[in-house]
């Protein structure tokens, strides 16, 4: 099998298993910079029973963290922390908020939110047995595929195309001064070099 086909056969199989063996969790997470007395919001859209968890944390400095809901009832609260792990469960549909507070501190504090979100659907179905409805809700716990990422895709490709342009480059330098100094070494020129001084 020449080398061409090894190298294309190996670039197929890193491009296919790149693709099919896709991570499928969801995680969220940013690092803030707070100045003194700013709040910084995050917003996430959330049905009934949807569950977050996560944690925040804060370096140099403390924060104010809470949770309110789409009807503006705070969830949870945790004033002046360093570090809090924080997790609540969708009461209602709707637009649930993230709030990171530098209420005390005179300089700015860096905060870092991190939150997993897991969605659930909810299957319901009612049946009716001679003149009795019974309601029978199902509830299936998943965690979203995120958006498929181009880039990632590629990547292994373009890490194995950038090592081969490289290994090609460093043969042909190599090859090149490998001539440089033979020629050198070789002393190609026959002519002697005559170094004549002037006299007046």
């Amino acid at each position: 099998m020449s080398k061409v086909k090894i190298i294309l056969a190996f670039c197929l199989l890193a491009f296919v298993s790149n693709v099919f063996f896709i991570r499928t969790a969801e995680a969220r997470g940013d690092t803030l910079i707070l100045k003194p007395a700013q709040e910084v919001e995050e917003t996430i859209q959330l049905s009934l029973s949807d569950e977050v968890y996560g944690n925040i944390s804060a370096i140099e400095g403390l924060v104010d963290f809470y949770v309110t809901s789409p009807s503006g009832i705070v969830l949870l609260w945790y004033n002046v922390t360093e570090f809090s792990r924080f997790n609540f469960t969708a009461r209602e549909n709707g637009l649930y908020t993230l709030h990171l507070v530098n209420a005390l501190q005179t300089r700015n504090v860096t905060a870092v939110l991190n939150y997993c979100v897991h969605y659930k659907i909810v299957i319901s179905e009612n049946l009716s047995f001679s003149g009795a409805t019974e309601t029978m809700t199902t509830t299936i716990k998943t965690t979203p595929i995120p958006p498929l990422d181009w880039l990632d895709i590629f990547k292994p490709f373009l890490e194995l195309v950038r090592n081969v342009l490289a290994a090609v480059f460093s043969k042909i330098i190599i090859d090149w001064f490998k001539y440089l100094y033979q020629k050198w070494k070789d002393g190609k020129s026959k002519t002697p070099v005559v170094i004549s001084s002037i006299h007046f």
